[in-house]
């Protein structure tokens, strides 16, 4: 039940991960790295130590350091991080559904009120 769990969450960071250009996890032989953005536009992977890391590039090709590969607890605050910004928009969306209906509401109402005035 536990590695059903493991593969769900995983399954759930790829999805978000695959879903977004700005940088996310990316597995990469069998690890995720936090890859993408102007700092690792490119990468190298070594398991040269026993620290498995890739080596990251700019889109020029300058190096820009080392990264480490993320712990579990890296990739469920990454995943809890990506679904509270995913909602906080859908929130601002519904907002601004709710404002146009009621906008509408009453310009209709405003104008039922005034043919009936007229009539």
């Amino acid at each position: 039940m536990k590695s059903l769990r493991y593969i769900s969450f995983i399954t759930l960071i790829q999805i978000i991960a695959g879903c977004s250009s700005t940088p996310g996890p990316q597995i990469i032989s069998g690890n995720y790295y936090m890859t993408g953005g102007s700092n690792c536009e490119s990468f190298r992977y070594s398991d040269d130590s026993s620290v498995k890391s890739i080596a990251c590039y700019t889109s020029d090709g300058k190096y820009t350091g080392k990264i480490k590969a993320m712990s579990t607890s890296d990739l469920q605050t990454y995943a809890y991080n990506k679904l509270k910004e995913e909602m906080a928009n859908v929130n601002e969306k519904q907002k601004d559904d709710a404002s146009w209906n009621t906008d509408v509401y009453k310009e209709r109402n405003s104008a039922y009120k005034v043919s009936r005035k007229t009539n």
